[in-house]
């Protein structure tokens, strides 16, 4: 089941809602990937299809960093601050490699679909 906070249908290794709830808690809100991309100096509108393969996996990307922050052994310890600044690192973190993996692949899919 997708989620407000963080859609995406991988399973965390967190327990069910407490890396939400963590985050509704701390006021990081990852959002929503946009509807475009850029490819070279083109910007790119994403298909519906290519949006929501984007979101879904941005958004399980992000599910296992903020999962690996929150279960992490000194995260108990830290202050609100130290939590939300590390959560807002590692979720920005995690989007730029989750976008970055999902502009390769829509090249490597334009470069086969020109090739004869």
């Amino acid at each position: 089941m997708a989620n407000a906070v963080l859609p995406s249908p991988v399973a965390s290794t967190a327990p069910p809602g407490l890396v939400d709830a963590e985050l509704a808690r701390l006021g990081v809100y990852p959002g929503p990937e946009g509807g475009d991309v850029v490819l070279g100096n083109q910007r790119v509108r994403l298909t519906p299809a290519q949006a929501q393969a984007r979101q879904q996996a941005v958004g399980a990307t992000i599910r296992r960093a903020a999962s690996a922050v929150v279960l992490s052994p000194g995260y108990a310890r830290l202050t609100d601050e130290a939590r939300r600044d590390l959560l807002q690192r590692g979720i920005a973190r995690a989007r730029r490699a989750a976008s970055k993996a999902f502009s390769t692949m829509l090249r490597a899919e334009a470069q086969q679909t020109r090739q004869p």
